[in-house]
């Protein structure tokens, strides 16, 4: 798994900009996690119980698989595995849990969200919303389903698109993000769920710390890599 090439895109003005993460990054970065990746993960903390005498940092991961013991569920965990070993808390929302509802395109498509920077409608949304508005980086997994996100994280983004665009960016802007693509079916699709991550980030405001595809076949290596890219992102907010 060693010297694997780890692609990875970010955005840029003309487009998306496909670049690699040098071997001997990657390398360098296994090889300090060899023994870690063999012991067990730890606990994810849940909400309002931060670890014992408190951390400066707390990292959230949004999971948007029903499977909560499939690929996009372990790549949830390796991300915050890797933001717990540089001392941050962390929470897991899978998002299939909670009730989040279509955008409803309100008042001739924009009503609250666009005045405001809030949604009418009620159920789980603004809760999720806030957990990531209050948190210092944020990670977004998700399934690959017909070459885009799962529909239960395309039906939160795609509110959080609206309250969030423009002056009422107000909370994510600048904030760190991990997107994750994870295509454990054929394999195909990812590229073009990136973009539409890639859209959302752009959209929001919010900072690319990395957008990663991963597949059933680079599954071992991707989530190894994944792990040291959500503990560099929390290191570097600190530096």
């Amino acid at each position: 798994m060693r010297g694997a090439q780890h692609m990875d895109v970010r955005s840029g003005r003309g487009g998306l900009e496909t670049s690699a993460v040098s071997d001997t990054l990657i390398d360098t970065a296994l090889r300090r996690d060899d023994e870690q990746l063999t012991s067990p993960a730890p606990e994810t903390l849940p909400a309002g119980k931060p670890e014992a005498g408190g951390n400066d940092m707390k990292v959230v991961a949004l999971q948007g698989s029903p499977n909560d013991d499939g690929l996009t569920a372990s790549l949830a965990e390796a991300a915050l595995q890797g933001a717990a070993e540089s001392g941050a808390d962390t929470e897991l929302v899978q998002l299939t849990e909670y009730q989040i509802s279509s955008c409803g395109q309100c008042n001739n498509g924009w009503f609250k969200c666009r005045e405001e920077g809030w949604c009418v409608i009620e159920d789980d949304f603004a809760d999720i919303r806030e957990k990531i508005m209050d948190a210092d980086a944020w990670v977004l997994v998700t399934p690959v389903y017909f070459g885009d996100l799962s529909e239960c994280v395309k039906a939160f983004t795609d509110r959080l698109r609206r309250c969030n665009v423009g002056a009422k960016g107000q909370g994510l802007e600048g904030k760190p993000v991990i997107g994750v693509a994870a295509a454990g079916g054929s394999g195909r699709g990812t590229p073009t769920c990136l973009m539409a991550m890639d859209r959302l980030f752009t959209h929001v405001g919010a900072e690319i710390a990395d957008l990663i595809t991963v597949t059933r076949r680079s599954s071992e290596y991707k989530s190894a890599a994944l792990r040291v890219a959500a503990r560099q992102m929390c290191e570097q907010m600190r530096s």
